[in-house]
């Protein structure tokens, strides 16, 4: 009864040691952002050619909006340009998720 006791504690442990607890050597999956909409304005006349990017907020790693300039892999479009009735439409990835995110109008 010992003997069998013994191998049954041996086993366990053995078992207890191979269990690892390693990440994966997999990238973290990133986030895919679609942002879509158009210029208003009072005065605007002209809503053509507005350079528009989407900036992204995450408390965690950065306190301030940063803007979200895409990991570039697949059809992403980081930075639009307004079609000639305003509208525009923004893709991107990032590999941090955001709490908050804001469309801006940047100087290409």
């Amino acid at each position: 009864m010992k003997n069998a006791s013994h191998k049954i504690g041996i086993g366990f442990v053995f078992m207890v040691l191979s269990i690892q607890f390693a990440k994966s050597p997999l990238p973290p999956p990133y986030y895919r952002f679609y942002a879509s909409g158009h210029m208003k304005g009072d005065s605007l006349t002209d809503r053509e050619n507005f350079a528009v990017q989407l900036f992204g907020l995450n408390d965690e790693y950065y306190p301030l909006y940063k803007p979200l300039s895409g990991m570039y892999n697949e059809a992403e479009r980081p930075v639009a340009l307004t079609d000639s009735n305003g509208y525009f439409f923004i893709m991107v990835n990032n590999p941090y998720f955001c709490d908050s995110l804001k469309v801006g109008i940047v100087q290409p």
